[in-house]
């Protein structure tokens, strides 16, 4: 059994080529469905996630002199 992939650029042709493809009796259409891109996160701002930090009155500044100098107390 021979396998091809195809890359089709207008979806809207694609979708008449399977169409077609399927009423053929030897061939047999499969999905492939490709993984979608995952969103690339931009950190332009800590405190922009909210997370643990939401409450807290505290600046990045801050916070990075408090995690730097722990060990010194």
């Amino acid at each position: 059994m021979a396998k091809y992939a195809l890359n089709i650029r207008d979806e809207a042709k694609g979708k008449n080529l399977v169409l077609f493809l399927k009423t053929l009796d030897f061939v047999k259409v499969s999905d492939v469905h490709t993984p979608k891109k995952s969103k690339k996160r931009h950190p332009k701002d800590f405190f922009a996630a909210q997370g643990v930090w939401k409450e807290h009155k505290i600046t990045g500044k801050e916070l990075r002199e408090l995690a730097w100098n722990r060990g010194n107390r």
